[in-house]
């Protein structure tokens, strides 16, 4: 197999950034429309099988997820590996195209996690009527 070439490994570690650039947008989609849907103040609101079923499938999505973050970071690190030691700046690169450590993304995801839970179960959103 033929080896990439630097240019290859940076355009492709790019990418995979850009890709998880996609993944927080998608989470905060999900989660705006979630306090959304309960900021409404909309009778249906209220119901504890509707606050049980968004905690289930948003609980279900952010644990995908943070799944596919945590593997574009594997890629992402892997990627950098590739990077030929004689490459100008290589240290300064791979500080910038880097990811997080792991802990740092499950950190992060579960307190924006706890944070949505919050606003389904204890958030006291106004009624339509008030």
């Amino acid at each position: 197999m033929e080896s990439m070439q630097a240019k290859d490994v940076l355009g492709f570690a790019i990418e995979r950034a850009s890709a998880l650039n996609g993944l927080w947008n998608l989470f905060i989609a999900v989660a705006t429309g979630i306090v959304g849907v309960m900021a409404s103040g909309k009778s249906f609101t209220r119901s504890r099988s509707l606050r049980i079923f968004l905690s289930l499938v948003f609980l279900a999505f952010a644990y995908v997820n943070l799944d596919a973050m945590l593997r574009l970071g594997e890629l992402r690190q892997t990627l950098l590996t590739m990077l030929p030691a004689t490459l100008p700046g290589r240290p300064e690169v791979v500080a910038t195209l880097g990811p997080a450590r792991p802990w740092q993304y499950v950190v992060f995801h579960v307190f924006l996690d706890a944070v949505v839970l919050a606003a389904i179960w204890v958030v006291p959103w106004p009624s339509a009527r008030d």
